[in-house]
């Protein structure tokens, strides 16, 4: 039961890990795209900031754990808190130059 255990936890683990990465793949994609295009795809952001002549356009997104199946690393664990992403695209000159984001749900839907 306890390798059972472990290789589920690892299995879980690894699966995140790719899906950081094509999401990571997903938002590099992005550099060197317009803004206007960028917001063609990605729609109406969450807030844009303008500071020093860069422009940090951000989206978050936001669910509670109940909207999808349930993943824990425990037995009898549940999710903490909400699973929420924000990325954040940062332009210069109407450009994307730079990206990042963060959060416990970052991944290409």
């Amino acid at each position: 039961m306890l390798m059972r255990a472990a290789l589920l936890v690892s299995l879980s683990l690894l699966a995140a890990c790719a899906t950081g990465a094509v999401y990571t793949q997903n938002i590099r994609s992005w550099v060197g795209k317009s803004q206007e295009n960028l917001m063609a795809v990605w729609g109406e952001p969450t807030k844009i900031e303008d500071s020093d002549g860069t422009r940090t356009v951000t989206y978050i997104s936001s669910r509670t754990s109940d909207d999808q199946p349930r993943v824990t690393t425990k037995p009898g664990a549940t999710p903490a808190g909400p699973l929420q992403c924000e990325t954040q695209f940062f332009i210069e000159n109407g450009t994307v130059v730079r990206f990042a984001f963060d959060g416990n749900d970052c991944k290409t839907k």
